[in-house]
């Protein structure tokens, strides 16, 4: 008699495995992402002074591109980071105790979203 796997199962010991597989890839690629964009903020030569994004801050100057484009690329950085050391945390949990979690709002639609997403109409 042939015993069926569990869908559960298959998903521990096949699908899992290579999840975190291309997980970690992608939290390593996630890392050359930031390296790029600091690249892209340090050839902003010179930047502006902290005095000159002050008085833009308060309007008496107007936004320079150099000083938005330096925000911008900050302000990717940072979500890029985020992403990455999200990730590596899971990795290096490997997903497990997911059930003792507090999810908030965003959490529950991230994942309504995702299935949303792979159902198809």
């Amino acid at each position: 008699m042939v015993r069926m796997k569990r869908p559960e199962t298959d998903f521990e010991e096949q699908t899992l495995p290579k999840i975190l597989e291309l997980l970690e890839k992608q939290a390593d690629s996630l890392d050359l992402e930031v390296e790029a964009l600091q690249a892209a903020q340090a050839l902003v030569d010179p930047p502006p002074s902290p005095q000159q994004v002050a008085r833009m801050r308060e309007r008496e100057l107007p936004v320079s591109r150099k000083a938005y484009l330096l925000g911008r690329l900050q302000r990717a950085i940072v979500a890029v980071e985020n992403v990455a050391s999200d990730l590596r945390m899971d990795l290096e949990h490997g997903f497990e105790d997911v059930e003792s979690f507090d999810l908030i709002d965003a959490d529950y639609n991230a994942i309504e979203e995702a299935i949303a997403r792979l159902t198809p109409p």
